[in-house]
């Protein structure tokens, strides 16, 4: 499977989460769940356009991924990927509920404003 592949796969799984394909979770879990495959979804794209990293056997993959992003693509791409890998870190992690990153909206606010932004970069040809 290709990292492109990856990347609509975690898509696909984070929209099945979020429109409750999983009976029985929380609102929070699914918020945990959907935020984390969205984060994977994106990191997955990146590594389709940049085969060098995607072939390395550098450990600290995801940092790598921010700085070069940083470094090479809009502001707005950057934004994006830091707020994914802040709410990744959150939804896989941290134990504090109900209080992801800089969580001026509320949890579905977020999903659904977030959801769109990675759609539209992981279906581009290209990182951006």
């Amino acid at each position: 499977m290709s990292h492109q592949d990856l990347a609509i796969s975690f898509y696909k799984t984070a929209i099945c989460t979020k429109n409750n394909c999983l009976r029985g979770l929380s609102h929070e879990e699914i918020c945990r769940a959907v935020y984390s495959r969205l984060y994977y979804s994106l990191f997955h794209k990146y590594l389709e356009y940049d085969t060098d990293l995607a072939n390395s056997k550098d450990r600290s993959k995801h940092q790598e991924v921010q700085r070069k992003i940083s470094a090479n693509h809009s502001a707005k791409t950057f934004q994006l990927y830091k707020k994914m890998l802040a709410l990744r870190i959150w939804a896989d992690y941290l134990t504090t509920p109900h209080s992801p990153p800089g969580a001026t909206k509320t949890l579905t606010e977020k999903l659904e404003v977030l959801t769109l932004q990675v759609n539209r970069c992981i279906m581009q040809d290209s990182f951006e």
